[in-house]
């Protein structure tokens, strides 16, 4: 409540942008939750997909946030298996991920997608 109250009121952004946004970040999750009935995705991952949205309202800031949470989360997850810490049986929690590449994404994301389509183009 409190980042959707902020976006509005201080950030100045769109009240579509942000619903519209949190309705693809949970819906990404959602889909994968239903295709694998819980096993890869749970409950949380939803709701913070939701929340995602919500904060970034930005589709590009959006998917920059899933690349970069599921790019680290398997360099941590292979050196875990690696060292042995972990089996490729093991569950590693993708929340942890989201948050922090959420909050990289916060800072710089604007920088990087810039960067990105600089690069593209």
């Amino acid at each position: 409540i409190l980042a959707f109250i902020f976006n509005i009121f201080f950030i100045k952004l769109s009240l579509s942008a942000m619903i519209i946004a949190g309705i693809i970040g949970g819906g990404f999750f959602l889909i994968q939750f239903l295709v694998s009935r819980g096993k890869w995705i749970g409950g949380g991952d939803i709701r913070l997909g939701f929340l995602m949205g919500i904060i970034l309202a930005n589709w590009e800031k959006l998917v920059l946030t899933l690349f970069l949470a599921y790019l680290v989360g398997a360099i941590v997850g292979i050196i875990l298996i690696i060292s042995r810490k972990k089996g490729f049986k093991s569950k590693i929690p993708l929340g942890t991920f989201l948050s922090a590449s959420t909050f990289v994404v916060l800072l710089w994301g604007d920088t990087i997608i810039n960067w990105y389509w600089a690069k593209i183009l």
